[in-house]
């Protein structure tokens, strides 16, 4: 049972997940919502934020107080719409004037992994064209011109530029401080119960309850054998998120049931020579600007791709 805090009730957020995509926030999210300190959005993406992305106003803020409707006195409410932190200085100081002091979370994961799982996922949810192949989402990528980074119906197609972290960061650890902190998903993968161990020390609540928790991986991407019966069950999710929000339980008996069927499985990643060194070559001075801009901060163990 979800415990009332003595802190000063609230109707709006101050625990954010702002990214990155792909890079475990779903899980991550999951698991802190089944902490009794931590109440959760119904909808996980709520995305209020983004529009100071693509220069446009924020919507009422009623709206977006009443995803917490239900939270009442818990200590911290919670949401996660990883594509925050690539709005940059306009929407972290979006959040700060809204939110005054939250705290952020940025889980970060190595970025050629992290393309080609956008590209899958994407592709099976039918938001990326079917039909082509990594080496042409790649190319469609590259040749993104600037001005059309404001053209939210091009998502999809930022993702290139959206694994040069060490671009986003500065304006999120300038604005939030000591509230912000840095992950990295390769830790979530090697030792999920200490790394949300680590979070629940930082946000000062007991850690003890992972001890013995049931870690499930959530958005893992997969292949499906039947395109046509996955775009019917991913409309049936989208249309009732905040109802199987409440029922997790439910919610992956039914998906691991869908899975065992539909699954394609020893699906292999279909990155070509060619664009790995292309990949390896484009991040490597930015890989190389984050290490310095996280060793500044006092970050110490970093993941080998930001040390490479």
């Amino acid at each position: 049972m979800k415990r009332a805090s003595s802190m000063s009730d609230n109707s709006l957020p101050n625990l954010i997940i702002a990214g990155v995509t792909k890079g475990g926030s779903t899980s991550v999210f999951s698991y802190l919502a089944d902490h009794p300190d931590i109440c959760a959005s119904a909808q996980k993406e709520i995305c209020y934020f983004m529009n100071l992305r693509f220069d446009r106003p924020l919507a009422d803020i009623a709206e977006y107080k009443q995803h917490f409707s239900h939270c009442g006195g818990i200590r911290y409410r919670m949401e996660a719409s990883p594509g925050y932190i690539y709005g940059g200085r306009k929407l972290a100081q979006g959040v700060k004037d809204a939110l005054g002091d939250p705290k952020i979370i940025i889980v970060l994961r190595e970025p050629i992994k992290r393309i080609y799982s956008f590209f899958t996922s994407h592709q099976n949810k039918f938001i990326i064209e079917q039909g082509i192949d990594f080496h042409e989402y790649l190319r469609r990528c590259k040749a993104l011109p600037p001005e059309k980074y404001k053209k939210p119906d091009l998502y999809p197609y930022f993702q290139l530029l959206n694994g040069c972290y060490s671009e986003y960061l500065p304006a999120w650890i300038d604005i939030f401080g000591k509230n912000l902190q840095i992950l990295f998903f390769e830790d979530l993968v090697r030792d999920n119960r200490a790394f949300m161990r680590s979070i629940c020390v930082w946000l000062g609540v007991d850690p003890c309850f992972y001890e013995n928790y049931d870690f499930v991986i959530e958005n893992k991407t997969r292949g499906v054998k039947w395109k046509s019966i996955h775009r019917m069950v991913m409309n049936i999710n989208d249309r009732f998120e905040k109802i199987l929000r409440k029922n997790m339980k439910i919610k992956r008996f039914f998906r691991n049931l869908y899975y065992a069927v539909n699954e394609a499985k020893g699906q292999s990643s279909r990155i070509s020579m060619e664009d790995m060194e292309y990949l390896k070559s484009y991040y490597a001075p930015f890989n190389d600007k984050l290490a310095r801009l996280l060793r500044k901060e006092g970050y110490k163990e970093l993941p080998d791709w930001v040390n490479a």
